[in-house]
């Protein structure tokens, strides 16, 4: 059975979207089964994945309508693991649709216990930024919510109000929803407005706080523009280290112990997929990546410059050092891990 996460704030412009796709993505890294469901009608879950109306064949408001199964609408992604349903809901009419058909509150829920959703391990819902309608749906399908949050006092009114909905839903419809936590988003630590924010946050919210907070990174809104999630753009950037480390913090409070991204204390960095050190970074020219037969032959690395086989490694899958002596081979061997992620 998937754990079904709700990315829900009543407010703008706080990185829920941004969130839920690298979110799920961390997931997918980390080679859980994981589907994300756009329920936002400004369908940007669609834009951060590469997708656009020339090579999208349905929607979630076909599946609320009846017009279409729920698995003939699950579109697949760069990532082996990560799958996507988009949002189109893109006229005043159908936005009006789709509101009206999500009065009925359980459905979604009796949409999310189909067969064809149960091989997956996590599902994550990107919700819109207001209360009614698709995201009480949301919540009342979902078993928690994880709220985004950046600097501000509108932010920390808008969470008191998000706080009020889940114990409405709680109430009323699900009393098992919990809340994943609160995650600090477009941090910049020596600012005044995050040093008020905190204050604020820690006087009523601190025991959700996660541990991980998301840098301001323009690494991510690269990442946007380019259609991937931040990982597949720049594995190493501040951001896509801070989503993993996220990753890997749900991971533990869900019983699984697996770390994704650690820092180590010999001055090494350490991306594990499944339980097994895929790449270790010590600092911009070095790096040790876990390599397949497969990868090897297809990128030419049998023999490659400035490289050799790892001599301390004695375990079965290979291990390729490369030393890079400037920024041009740096800059390729980073697109080379980030293929592997997708690979």
């Amino acid at each position: 059975m998937a754990k079904k996460i709700a990315i829900s704030i009543p407010k703008g412009g706080v990185g829920k979207t941004t969130t839920a796709v690298n979110l799920a993505a961390g997931f997918a890294i980390a080679e859980k089964k994981t589907l994300l469901i756009d329920f936002d009608p400004a369908g940007a879950c669609a834009v951060s994945l590469g997708f656009n109306e020339a090579n999208m064949h349905g929607d979630i408001f076909q599946v609320f309508s009846f017009t279409k199964y729920i698995d003939a609408v699950v579109h697949k992604t760069k990532l082996p693991y990560l799958d996507f349903i988009p949002c189109q809901i893109n006229t005043y009419d159908l936005e009006e649709r789709i509101n009206r058909l999500s009065r009925n509150i359980n459905l979604f829920s009796n949409i999310l216990d189909q067969q064809a959703l149960t091989d997956y391990d996590y599902i994550i819902i990107d919700c819109p930024p207001y209360m009614k309608g698709l995201t009480t749906v949301a919540l009342a399908a979902a078993d928690s919510v994880l709220i985004p949050l950046r600097a501000g006092q509108f932010s920390v009114a808008a969470l008191k109000k998000m706080f009020s909905q889940i114990e409405w839903v709680k109430t009323t419809i699900n009393s098992e929803l919990r809340i994943e936590g609160i995650l600090l988003n477009m941090y910049e630590p020596r600012t005044k407005a995050w040093a008020l924010t905190i204050k604020a946050l820690s006087k009523y919210f601190r025991e959700y706080l996660f541990e991980s907070v998301i840098p301001k990174s323009i690494a991510i809104s690269e990442a946007e523009f380019y259609g991937k999630p931040s990982m597949l753009h720049d594995m190493k950037s501040k951001g896509a280290i801070a989503y993993l480390k996220l990753t890997t913090e749900i991971l533990k409070t869900s019983g699984v112990s697996e770390k994704i991204w650690e820092e180590r204390n010999d001055g090494f960095s350490s991306l594990e997929i499944n339980g097994k050190e895929f790449a270790h970074f010590h600092n911009d020219n070095e790096i040790d990546v876990r390599l397949t037969n497969k990868v090897i032959k297809q990128n030419n690395l049998n023999h490659p410059v400035n490289s050799e086989k790892h001599p301390n490694r004695s375990d079965n899958s290979p291990w390729i050092e490369l030393k890079f002596h400037n920024q041009k081979d740096v800059k390729k061997i980073y697109s080379l891990v980030n293929q592997l992620l997708a690979d």
